[in-house]
């Protein structure tokens, strides 16, 4: 299950927002036709932290893993 919270357009998550899973992972970012699109940062649990650029959901482009 997921809890998300930002801006929604068009019953879409558009713009700054957050996404929080129940497993403890947390992104926050930006967001754009209910994808991470832009910059962002995300927390994975016993992982680590991804922060950089995202696209259509997926890491994109420049960013750095701890």
């Amino acid at each position: 299950m997921c809890l998300s919270t930002g801006r929604w357009c068009g019953g879409k998550l558009q713009g700054p927002g957050k996404l929080e899973w129940s497993g403890g992972k947390v992104y926050v970012g930006q967001f754009q036709n209910s994808q991470m699109n832009g910059l962002g940062r995300m927390e994975i649990p016993g992982i680590g932290t991804y922060e950089g650029q995202w696209k259509d959901g997926q890491q994109n482009g420049c960013g750095i893993m701890k």
